[in-house]
């Protein structure tokens, strides 16, 4: 075809742009038609073992609701929850923090953490949907 083009012997001039098209098509849809059957990269086997499904659905729940839990807290009570499960500090520093009292501080911390564990036990318990 190009030899034929050089030599000016092309019949029907009009065509070539159709022509020129369809073959780059041609060559575009065998290309990704090979490309899509071999595979791009081997999988290590420890990417090839993904974890129980389940067991991440479940966790991804009950961050969740710890999550939820704590922002439905008033801000002083996240403050005691930061404070003493991130930061580590011991209760009576949160409290000259927070300007309250040593028993209130180590209460509030209680009740928080038991009013979040609820809430997870009670979705271990409930049916899957």
């Amino acid at each position: 075809m190009l030899e034929a083009i050089r030599r000016g012997q092309l019949r029907e001039p009009e065509k070539l742009a159709a022509f020129i098209q369809g073959t780059a098509r041609n060559l575009i849809n065998n290309f990704l038609r090979v490309r899509s059957r071999r595979s791009e990269c081997e999988l290590p086997d420890a990417e090839l073992s993904g974890g129980d499904l389940a067991e991440e659905v479940e966790l991804a729940e009950r961050q969740r609701l710890v999550r939820g839990e704590i922002e439905a807290c008033s801000n002083e009570d996240r403050q005691i929850l930061e404070c003493s499960l991130v930061e580590g500090m011991p209760l009576a520093e949160i409290a000259t923090r927070l300007g309250i009292s040593h028993d209130a501080v180590r209460a509030r911390k209680s009740r928080l953490l038991k009013r979040i564990i609820k809430k997870i036990a009670d979705m271990s318990q409930k049916p899957f949907p």
